[in-house]
Formats: C-alpha cells, structure tokens, sequence
C-alpha cells in the first residue's frame, strides 16, 4: 500500500521532492510572503491555494493532459488539452493567469495519440525479431 500525505489524492512517491521537504518549502513560502507559486508539469492543470491564500499552479505541460476523474476538480474549471498558460504579471506581485487551447487543439491531440499506438505497435513489434535502433521516426509518420 502506497501511504499517501495529508489532504492528497497521490502517493508521496508520484512526487520529486518528499513530502517533508516540501513541507519545509511551504514554510518558507509563507515565512518570506512568497505571493504565488507555479510549477509544472503534470499532465494535469491543478489550481490551487495554500491555508493561508498563496495560489499554487501546476501548469499541464504543451503536449497532452491526461485523462482523470477528479480533473475539473483539480483544474478549477479549466478546460484540459492541448495549450499553454498564459501569465500576465502587474505590480507588486499581483497577477492573472489562464490556460488557452491551441488552435487545431483536438487534431493535434488525435495525432498524438495515433503516434503513441504506432510507437506502442513498434515497440510490441520488437519481441518479434524487429530492430528498434534500425526503426526511424519517419517509418512511423
């Protein structure tokens, strides 16, 4: 069994940095009144706030959000796929933040999960006698 921290839906091993370190980070967030707080990626928006009104945003990465029950609760009604986070920063530490779709957002999505199938297929394909160093990214387009 995967021991999960307080108030997490994730096991402290999904994260790079223990939990106890970043409890540690936290502290000094709100010691130094740190105003925000992004990060990314994982593969997911998450928009959040700390106990003591920080905003934390974990920006989903350019490529592709994966699918999750509780993503809408995560991203606070943004919308997942494709796009990037735009952040507009004003004075003294105040701001506004979005996530925008790419234009063409459900076509590129599509071809990029065609290509993982096909990678997916190449890969099962190598237990079968066939060289994956000799196989180029152009047979697979």
């Amino acid at each position: 069994m995967t021991a999960h921290t307080t108030g997490s839906r994730f096991a402290d091993g999904y994260f790079t940095i223990p939990y106890e370190q970043r409890k540690l980070a936290m502290a000094l967030f709100k010691k130094y009144n740190v105003t925000s707080c992004f990060s990314g990626h994982f593969h997911q928006n998450v928009v959040a706030e700390t106990s003591w009104g920080m905003p934390m945003i974990v920006t989903g990465p350019l490529s592709m959000n994966l699918y999750s029950e509780i993503s809408h609760e995560l991203s606070n009604g943004e919308k997942n796929g494709i796009g990037m986070r735009i952040v507009d920063v004003g004075e003294k530490g105040q701001f506004t933040h979005r996530w925008i779709l790419l234009d063409e957002e459900q076509e590129l999505y599509e071809h990029a999960i065609k290509r993982c199938i096909e990678c997916s297929s190449a890969y099962n394909e190598s237990k079968d006698g066939v060289d994956l160093q000799k196989l180029k990214i152009s047979e697979l387009e």
